[in-house]
């Protein structure tokens, strides 16, 4: 006779950060030990910006689909562990990113209003320069027949 064993998978843990009234804090530990899902709690430690409150790190098995839990687990507020490392420092090298490409983008900006008021203080100037050549031109070059002003070689007068 043959003996077939049955492989099992392994548990699943989630673990949960519960915070709140000494009174509230105690119902939650007590739910979960009588449903069977307490695996490990650490220690009640004081919350830094809530006075009278403290805060309960526990790790539980997950509930398998369909199971029903007692109710008295949603008289304190629980929240999920915090943000896995990578995610911190994507958003640390999202905001890097960010204030640095807006830093560019405002010396781009300041750079080109140096060039607009450069442009305008030596707007005078440049339109005496231009209407000076155009005077210029007008006088070297042959009108007609005759040269105005100035001779050349090749007009034989």
């Amino acid at each position: 006779m043959t003996r077939q064993t049955r492989t099992t998978s392994p548990p699943r843990y989630v673990d949960r950060t519960v915070f709140g009234t000494p009174e509230h804090v105690a119902n939650v530990l007590r739910s979960t030990m009588d449903n069977g899902r307490l695996v490990a709690a650490t220690a009640p430690r004081p919350v830094v910006n809530m006075p009278g409150a403290v805060m309960l790190r526990m790790r539980l098995h997950q509930p398998t689909p369909g199971t029903v839990h007692s109710p008295r687990i949603v008289t304190a507020r629980t929240i999920a562990a915090p943000l896995p490392r990578r995610w911190r420092r994507r958003a640390a090298v999202v905001t890097a990113v960010s204030v640095l490409s807006l830093a560019v983008l405002a010396g781009v900006a300041y750079l080109v209003w140096l060039a607009v008021q450069a442009l305008i203080a030596a707007l005078p100037l440049l339109i005496g320069a231009a209407l000076a050549l155009y005077v210029l031109s007008r006088f070297l070059t042959r009108a007609g027949v005759c040269c105005p002003g100035m001779h050349c070689s090749g007009c034989k007068h």
